[in-house]
């Protein structure tokens, strides 16, 4: 599986990125979904889980709501809360168009269609 770069990792060469992706960044992703499911849930699909991964995945949380808590209020919002916090506030007109979703974001072009993805009319 090839995941795109987010946009925070776009300084990473692109030969570097799909080398370590299925080492690192991929295991890391399961590992912390897995962590989020319920212990029955986790049982039933077989996954193992110790406390060791417990304790893992808390700090972990921890060190997001850290980063969380230092960002700008403004920038802890999703970008069409944002929008709707600067028409509010007088920084953007009220007649601004929203914004729409990256394209990294959006789903595989064949499933664009379908009603259960919000996907604007491009």
């Amino acid at each position: 599986m090839n995941y795109p770069k987010p946009p925070f990792a776009q300084w990473i060469p692109e030969w570097l990125w799909k080398r370590n992706q299925r080492h690192l960044v991929a295991p890391f992703m399961v590992w912390l979904t897995v962590g989020l499911y319920d212990p029955p849930v986790r049982e039933l699909i077989g996954y193992t889980w110790s406390s060791r991964d417990e304790w893992l995945h808390r700090r972990f949380g921890d060190l997001v709501n850290v980063g969380f808590r230092l960002l700008p209020r403004r920038r802890r919002l999703h970008p069409r809360g944002r929008a709707g916090w600067d028409r509010a506030m007088g920084l953007i007109p009220a007649d601004a168009p929203l914004p729409e979703t990256p394209e990294h974001n959006l789903p595989p072009l064949d499933e664009r269609g379908n009603p259960m993805h919000y996907c604007p009319k491009v």
